[in-house]
């Protein structure tokens, strides 16, 4: 049997992550997304009728953002958890009202795209044109999953966006016991985190500091999963203040608390959220802004959402703070503020006299957490490594390829026959 893998996005770059599986001219499509930006870029094109399913391993637009295209005309199967499939249509909804004329599909597509959809749990054995498939728990947000593949003995891993450690809402990833192919993200393959428990005593110590001097703290957040993690994080080392959550993050924590099969501890999680404040006026946002609290409002790079609002209320004056809680891009707003610590030159460059602070809370695994997962795994025989900058990709691959692994760092478009 002849297996062949396409990378038709996410290699050597973070973004557009899509990788065609081919058993044989049995096929399945591993997420296909695009570039979370004003101007996305895409995947490779693939013709819904030469795919027999697409599984999408999590919701986020790098990997769900060009989905819709896949159903204008063809009806692939399209199978997620059931979280991933409700956060995605929210998600993919707020890319097309802001990128909509850039996409090459529309809010109809995107209708047939849900109702053709079908929702998995983890660990449920289910075939596709006889190919095995499993989910298992990723570990990087609620619902998100890694995918197993196996047909005619070989065993295909897909690992989607991973991480190993255990966060306030959800339990650390699954890893299978033998995987002869893995494909694998390496979004921090050149480096390891601090430890998280240390982060998360900095920034309850850093808002408790600007509160109880009367200051308004803005933490700029993704929607799903970073900003309940946050009020957890705020709520589980005794921060007792007003927590206020605005913008899409309020429509995603109403979706979390709606599935509570896949949060680590439900009525917690439950009683954190019930303690945030949510915004439902501009009359509120001109009042919270300055008040003593937090606030925690999408978008987490500053690309837009009522984050922007309210940091060009607070951005003056020095009781303030403006805490980044996740990866900034390059050419984004949040990245040219955290370098420069002044507002962005289309806005007159002004010096932020706020207090700025980063923390690092990734939901994706460091360098040496990847390989201690990598070395769990039984009869390895290639690994592919994706979603990662082109340098990190690199080095991460000669990294595995020390500690004898066969490894490869694929670029955009490229594929691979493997026979058995």
């Amino acid at each position: 049997m002849k297996l062949r893998i396409d990378f038709l996005g996410g290699a050597r770059e973070v973004g557009r992550s899509a990788v065609l599986v081919s058993f044989g001219n049995k096929r399945i499509l591993l997420d296909y997304g695009s570039t979370p930006s004003a101007r996305p870029r895409f995947p490779k094109r693939i013709s819904p009728d030469a795919i027999d399913a697409v599984i999408l391993s999590h919701c986020h637009i790098d990997h769900s953002g060009m989905i819709p295209y896949l159903f204008m005309g063809g009806r692939p199967r399209l199978i997620a958890t059931g979280i991933t499939l409700e956060f995605t249509y929210l998600l993919l909804r707020d890319f097309y009202k802001l990128n909509g004329k850039y996409l090459p599909w529309d809010l109809s597509d995107l209708e047939r795209t849900m109702k053709l959809a079908q929702p998995y749990s983890y660990d449920l054995t289910f075939y596709i044109n006889g190919i095995y498939v499993k989910m298992l728990n990723a570990g990087h947000v609620p619902g998100s999953a890694s995918i197993l593949l196996e047909e005619n003995g070989i065993k295909v891993w897909y690992t989607g966006d991973v991480n190993m450690i255990e966060t306030h809402l959800i339990e650390p990833m699954d890893v299978p016991e033998s995987a002869d192919i893995i494909i694998c993200e390496a979004t921090y393959g050149n480096r390891d985190h601090p430890p998280r428990h240390t982060e998360e005593m900095r920034l309850v110590k850093a808002v408790k500091e600007v509160v109880d001097e009367g200051g308004t703290v803005l933490i700029p957040a993704f929607s799903v999963g970073r900003a309940q993690e946050i009020v957890c994080i705020l709520r589980e080392y005794g921060y007792t203040g007003k927590i206020w959550m605005d913008g899409m993050a309020q429509q995603a924590t109403f979706i979390l608390l709606a599935f509570p099969e896949f949060t680590k501890d439900y009525a917690r999680v439950r009683w954190y959220m019930k303690s945030a404040k949510y915004v439902v006026s501009n009359r509120q946002r001109k009042k919270i802004v300055k008040k003593p609290g937090v606030i925690i409002a999408p978008a987490g790079m500053l690309e837009g959402g009522w984050a922007w609002y309210y940091l060009m209320h607070i951005y003056s004056k020095e009781k303030n703070g403006i805490f980044f809680v996740s990866y900034q891009a390059e050419n984004t707003k949040g990245r040219y503020i955290l370098e420069n610590r002044k507002l962005p030159p289309l806005l007159g460059n002004k010096e932020i006299k706020a207090r700025i602070e980063y923390f690092e809370l990734s939901s994706h695994s460091g360098r040496q957490q990847l390989l201690d997962m990598i070395k769990k795994i039984n009869s390895i025989q290639k690994i592919f490594v994706v979603h990662a900058d082109n340098d990190v990709a690199v080095e991460f691959a000669e990294k595995l390829r020390e500690m004898g692994f066969d490894s490869f760092a694929p670029e955009f478009g490229e594929h691979f026959i493997l026979k058995k």
